[in-house]
């Protein structure tokens, strides 16, 4: 779709996102995330950014990453409440986000 100059949508990114967990292509979906998070952080489609975070969650439930780019889109709109439970649930399921390491690094 970038290759023929075509934007996609949030309907897209779930779709492609969904088969990549069928799939068990963690790697794709994660560049995806990726892609999306940057995105969904600077213009608050904190809608989107949950379905694709959950989506995630599905592929790698152990993932420090997800629940931290998580959080992140929650706090950059100042919804507190909503970022404080998603490290609520990653303390409660043990994992535990290394100091300084990135989404990449955390594979």
């Amino acid at each position: 779709m970038k290759e023929e100059g075509l934007c996609p949508n949030e309907v897209t990114f779930v779709a492609v996102l969904t088969a990549c967990a069928r799939a068990k292509l963690v790697e794709i979906g994660l560049e995806l995330f990726q892609s999306m998070a940057g995105a969904c952080k600077i213009h608050g489609a904190i809608v989107l950014g949950n379905e694709v975070g959950s989506r995630l969650l599905e592929l790698q439930p152990h993932h420090c990453g997800q629940y931290v780019a998580l959080s992140s889109i929650h706090a950059g709109v100042d919804r507190w409440g909503a970022a404080a439970d998603i490290r609520t649930t990653m303390t409660e399921a043990r994992i535990r986000k290394v100091p300084a390491c990135s989404l990449i690094d955390c594979m």
